[in-house]
């Protein structure tokens, strides 16, 4: 009975050890090595670009689970007040000023400084700090990987809208 009771602390700490070695290898060093098997393996949604296309951030939201946001570019701002146009509170539409399109420059810096350029990645420490988009369809691919059993729980296109 005791040699049993032995037996089965010993498989269930090796596999308990087995498990947070592997989800502990997603730390430091191993963070390269773990997108690239994400990417070696990763089936794109239907609609979506090739995966070069899209700048891919990651994180760890578990101990043993990985979320991945997929990023196409955003295109540029039009700088030129002939291209670009604002909607007034009350419904009309009329040339952006000076000052909006400078604003646009900046937003536009700020967010290509928040994420990974298309065909680059990022590790992110913290997930809540991964850069997501609201909706747009298969401009945004978020991907959601289980380390242990390198199983993908989720891959899909952001909404419709």
């Amino acid at each position: 009975m005791l040699t049993w009771r032995i037996y089965v602390g010993v498989v269930l700490a090796a596999a308990i050890c087995s498990a947070t070695f592997t989800a502990c290898q997603a730390q430091g060093d191993g963070h390269q090595a773990l997108m690239d098997e994400i990417e070696r393996d990763v089936q794109m949604p239907k609609y979506a670009r090739p995966l070069n296309a899209y700048g891919r951030s990651y994180a760890l939201v578990g101990p043993d689970k990985v979320r991945a946001v997929y990023l196409l570019p955003l295109p540029p701002f039009p700088y030129r007040a002939n291209q670009c146009s604002t909607i007034t509170p009350d419904g009309k539409l009329r040339r952006c000023t000076e000052a909006e399109i400078e604003q646009g420059r900046h937003q536009d810096e700020q967010i290509a400084n928040s994420r990974p350029a298309a065909g680059r990645q990022r590790w992110f420490d913290n997930p809540e700090n991964l850069p997501e988009i609201n909706d747009g369809g298969c401009m945004q691919i978020t991907v959601e990987y289980e380390i242990v059993t390198k199983r993908f729980l989720r891959v899909e296109c952001n909404g419709n809208a």
